[in-house]
């Protein structure tokens, strides 16, 4: 049965679309499945008029009642995101095997006084020195599967969150581990690793929950301690960390190196890196402010330097890669 008697489903794609039906009351799950076609069908700009032309709905539907789903109706984004991952995982990814997720966030472009939690953000595609731009800023996540027909694997986005400024939302990091804490509750047992870059590294990821790995930067500056010891059962407040460790660079002159191939998701060729397991906690210097992380194990990656870079002390220190195993 198609979402609606104006707009004929095929088959197949109504089976995915019948996962979500729980989700959404009647009038909502049938006014997702025509704008979930004309999203697929619109080869133009995918907004919410967009979508309804998209789906030859435009002459049959008031736009009023797509915009109203997105505003007022009663669904909710993030139990709509598990369900995508949910359906994303049992498809694409074998089972008994890691979960690959990747972070990131995107800069959505958009310009109005009643364009809401719009600000100046990072634009690393912005055109120009200054690499900014006034937009939306999301939190996306995504699982890296591969595809039969396709020899690299792909990156499907199942989940976002809006950045808001001046609000707990302002963190990214805070709200990419809210999706990966949701997202591990809904797979028990199951190995989930995710992989960022430096913006997400901070004193949230000890909340992780248990399974999950985390790889992000870290400077190549940044103070190295070992594991908090064991309570001593005196009085006063355990310690946090344990006792400082050497520079990265000392660390990794005398120590052995095993080689991991990566592949890029948008290029063809491989990239080798020089990994190092080590338990440690991180304390990240960035400016004046810190940025801790707490016990797990380290993946130290050092990635090798570009021929164009410049040697001797004008040159800009390099960044490190890291990977904390959050088993505690």
């Amino acid at each position: 049965m198609s979402p609606d008697a104006a707009l004929p489903v095929p088959a197949s794609l109504m089976t995915l679309l019948a996962v979500f039906s729980p989700l959404f009351t009647v009038p909502s799950f049938r006014t997702f499945g025509g704008l979930a076609c004309g999203f697929l069908a619109q080869s133009g700009k995918r907004t919410v008029c967009g979508m309804l032309t998209g789906a030859g709905l435009s002459r049959l539907w008031s736009h009023d009642r797509a915009h109203y789903f997105f505003s007022r109706a009663r669904w909710n984004p993030d139990d709509l995101g598990i369900a995508v991952a949910k359906l994303v995982i049992a498809l694409l990814v074998p089972d008994g095997e890691p979960v690959e997720v990747l972070i990131d966030d995107t800069l959505f472009r958009r310009r109005g006084k009643k364009i809401w939690a719009a600000s100046w953000f990072h634009d690393g595609s912005a055109l120009g020195p200054a690499k900014t731009g006034y937009g939306n800023n999301w939190v996306v996540l995504a699982v890296r599967v591969r595809l039969p027909m396709i020899s690299r694997p792909v990156a499907i986005p199942v989940m976002a969150k809006l950045v808001i400024k001046d609000t707990a939302s302002a963190s990214r990091l805070w709200l990419a581990c809210r999706m990966i804490t949701r997202l591990a509750a809904e797979f028990p047992g199951r190995q989930i690793g995710v992989t960022a870059d430096s913006a997400y590294a901070g004193h949230e990821l000890k909340r992780l929950p248990g399974g999950v790995t985390w790889t992000t930067r870290l400077r190549s500056n940044a103070a190295l301690h070992d594991l908090p010891p064991a309570p001593t059962g005196r009085k006063g407040r355990p310690r946090k960390k344990g006792d400082r460790l050497p520079r990265p660079a000392k660390i990794a002159a005398g120590a052995a190196f095993s080689r991991v191939t990566v592949t890029p998701l948008r290029q063809d060729r491989d990239h080798r890196r020089a990994c190092l397991h080590l338990p440690v906690v991180l304390r990240h210097r960035h400016g004046s402010r810190h940025r801790h992380l707490h016990p797990g194990q380290i993946e130290y990656t050092i990635r090798p330097r570009a021929r164009h870079h410049r040697e001797g002390p004008g040159r800009r220190p390099g960044h490190r890669e890291i990977c904390r195993e959050m088993g505690h």
